[in-house]
């Protein structure tokens, strides 16, 4: 894969994943503002939406009746990029579920009859790709081009679920930390597997 179309992919995917997750956050700011100040700042007071305002906006006028188109031109350019910022790192963390399932792709694959070889698939993966790499090119390129615009798909499904959990758990950092803890696993996946590499258990791929 080309520089090109690296550059083309990670577009598509995190662009379109940070742009909707700037509505998400305005839509959970919005509407479930006094449960999030209560968790992540320990108010019974709304003041996320409160905070953004003055953030985003110049406050120097009243926002009376939500009005807040009138103060467009007063939005900042370091604001507009903190937004993005913030919206990137809700994405990547709303992720989670397509991180599982790059994980766990193995479980998919059958070898003499039987499923969940994850060394066997990952042997056998390697092997594919070290052979002839010109005639198998456009081939893996072909698959890879559908899984990245799967992926754009799913990131934007991942953000809904992801606003999902956090309303049905009302914010709670703890519910927050099990989610990422989710996606942990495939650290230990990955440390198992370069573990079978040293050991020499897997030489030959």
């Amino acid at each position: 894969m080309n520089e090109h179309k690296t550059i083309e992919h990670y577009l598509l995917r995190y662009l379109s994943g940070s742009i909707f997750g700037v509505l998400i956050l305005i839509y959970l700011a919005v509407n479930y503002d006094q449960q999030i100040s209560k968790s992540f700042f320990d108010s019974n007071q709304t003041v996320v939406v409160k905070n953004t305002k003055e953030f985003l906006f110049d406050n120097e006028k009243s926002y009376e009746n939500s009005k807040i188109e009138k103060e467009i031109s007063k939005v900042s350019l370091a604001s507009i990029i903190m937004l993005f910022v913030v919206a990137l790192l809700y994405m990547y963390a709303s992720s989670m579920p397509l991180l599982f399932l790059h994980t766990f792709r193995w479980v998919f694959y059958k070898d003499n009859g039987k499923y969940f070889q994850l060394t066997k698939y990952y042997k056998d993966l390697s092997k594919q790709r070290a052979i002839d790499r010109k005639s198998n090119h456009e081939f893996i390129d072909s698959y890879r081009k559908l899984r990245e615009n799967g992926n754009a798909f799913g990131i934007l499904l991942s953000e809904i679920l992801f606003a999902s959990f956090l309303i049905n758990t009302n914010f709670s950092i703890y519910w927050i930390a099990f989610w990422f803890s989710i996606g942990l696993i495939s650290w230990f996946v990955a440390t198992y597997l370069e573990f079978r590499l040293v050991k020499g258990l897997d030489n030959g791929i």
